[in-house]
């Protein structure tokens, strides 16, 4: 009897028509609380979400990223059980991260992110692989399920064989072949995969350049009020002209900052008429025109740091005022847009505005070898500081459903990760390189950057420069550069090479003969740096 009455309860619990996927496979009573199970967050785990059919109508609307209208056969298959419906959840999951990380991000990319993505998961087949890749990677974020292991080993090279595939037969669609590159690009971020993700950017960026006809030209965020004049001079023009292209825009910049010694992937921005008339680029546009500029000039005028003043180029330093001066003009207008708005809208003007501040100070030092040349921003550090509690606090409050298992948030987008962790390196009054280091932990994933290991690299960069004088770290004591290694060797830690300039004074003399790699000159070492 005993036997029996255990039975049917697994079975009742296996046929449960109103439990989360989650517990439905685990074989366990679901509390079937709504939008997340109260059961998988408690125990740690990544909640699935419910069948469509089973959440309330007033559930779906608020959750559910569109209403995507399906083909009878389609639907079937999407809301059957059994092992294939194992790749649709993951899928979905994939899709619900990538809304819920936009909810910062810019309006420009959110029907990319909220409608179009979604809809080509379940109708194209590249796409569907490599948004179940995704999720089951974000599934093992979570713990350590043998499952979702092979569901990312063989949804990821299912993804990379439909993209082969599509490429050798030049069957190159508008959006499915790059959409499917960025999305292996998160795939491969989220498992550590960091040289991957770089490749799989550059292969989506090519791929979009091809599909405009655009292999060198510069990039408009906005379509012209009216056709250009046609000028033999002027370089022809790639106009972003839907949300793909503008994600596109967006992760390049936030890649440029991340590897600052590159550049961004993009050609030059440009626009059809002046960049700072108010009726031609809204402050968006304009901001990520002028962060992509700068990063361009950048990645040219580095170069020149380590250099006496006599070998550097003659309009070196006008070329740098003129960045640095639309960089004030971007922050004043981001600023005001903040204090004059709510909501997505302000968290996306804050957003923006810390970057211009972390590009701001990081363009003005560009060709100072001093480091104590970053003791002049100390009011720009700190508001980055207030400005960043804002953007978490906010996230805090408008976590979506589908990230709250997660150990950090993500997001395609832009975040404060950057300007935090430019912050905690190069801010050396102690109470703000701490908070800076606090809030970093908090930030998740913004593209490319770790926010826990960030901090961690940034607490170490601390301990490196404690100084007896707390107001102030000497110049012989103070890092010029810290670098991770693409992948950690391990969960939890990372190889970082921290440099140190012994004789800056000796270097910058030296000139042309004084090279940078120069071992009397730096001292420059490996560590392995633990963070979680």
């Amino acid at each position: 009897m005993s036997t029996t009455s255990k039975r049917t309860r697994t079975l009742a619990v296996r046929q449960s028509h109103h439990g989360c996927y989650t517990c439905k496979d685990r074989k366990v009573k679901c509390d079937e609380a709504k939008p997340s199970c109260l059961r998988c967050i408690r125990a740690g785990r990544l909640c699935e979400g419910y069948p469509n059919r089973d959440l309330p109508h007033e559930t779906k609307a608020a959750y559910s990223p569109i209403q995507i209208h399906l083909p009878h056969e389609l639907a079937i298959r999407v809301s059957s059980p059994g092992s294939t419906s194992d790749s649709c959840r993951f899928s979905k999951l994939g899709c619900e991260l990538l809304r819920g990380g936009s909810l910062r991000g810019s309006a420009k990319t959110a029907p990319f992110w909220n409608s179009l993505l979604p809809q080509l998961a379940f109708s194209d087949c590249g796409i569907h692989n490599a948004t179940a890749a995704l999720g089951a990677a974000a599934q093992l974020q979570v713990q350590r399920d043998d499952k979702a292991a092979v569901a990312l080993l063989r949804w990821y090279g299912k993804a990379v064989t439909q993209v082969q595939k599509q490429l050798t037969a030049k069957n190159i669609d508008s959006n499915s072949i790059p959409a499917t590159c960025l999305l292996l690009a998160f795939v491969d971020l989220f498992a550590g995969r960091e040289l991957q993700a770089l490749a799989h950017f550059q292969g989506f960026v090519a791929l979009l350049l091809h599909r405009s006809g655009s292999g060198d030209r510069a990039i408009s965020t906005s379509p012209p009020q009216t056709p250009p004049t046609p000028n033999k001079d002027e370089t022809p023009r790639f106009v972003a002209s839907d949300g793909l292209d503008y994600a596109a825009l967006v992760l390049d910049v936030n890649i440029a900052s991340y590897v600052l010694s590159t550049g961004p992937r993009l050609p030059p921005i440009s626009t059809h008429s002046n960049p700072y008339s108010h009726t031609t680029t809204d402050p968006e546009s304009l901001a990520l025109q002028t962060l992509h500029a700068s990063y361009v000039f950048a990645s040219t005028a580095s170069q020149y740091k380590y250099l006496p003043s006599s070998l550097r180029p003659t309009s070196l330093s006008i070329d740098q005022s003129r960045h640095v001066a639309r960089l004030h003009h971007t922050i004043a207008q981001t600023t005001t847009l903040a204090s004059h708005s709510s909501g997505r809208t302000q968290t996306r003007a804050l957003v923006l505005n810390t970057h211009a501040k972390s590009c701001l100070i990081y363009l003005s030092t560009l060709v100072s070898p001093y480091e104590k040349s970053y003791d002049a921003y100390t009011n720009i550090f700190a508001s980055i500081l207030a400005d960043a509690e804002v953007i978490l606090s906010q996230d805090q409050q408008n976590r979506p459903p589908a990230q709250t298992s997660l150990p950090i948030p993500f997001t395609p987008d832009l975040g404060p990760a950057q300007p935090l962790f430019l912050t905690a390196l190069k801010c050396r009054v102690p109470f703000i390189r701490q908070r800076a280091i606090h809030l970093l932990k908090q930030t998740g994933r913004d593209g490319p950057f770790d926010g826990r290991r960030a901090a961690g690299i940034a607490a170490r960069a601390a301990e490196i420069e404690a100084s007896e004088s707390e107001s102030q770290v000497p110049e012989e004591r103070r890092l010029h550069g810290c670098g991770a290694e693409p992948a950690a060797a391990r969960a939890g830690v990372v190889g970082v090479m921290f440099s140190l300039c012994e004789d800056v004074e000796g270097l910058v003399g030296a000139g042309e003969s004084g090279g940078v790699g120069e071992g009397r000159w730096w001292r420059i070492w490996r560590e392995e740096v633990r963070f979680g």
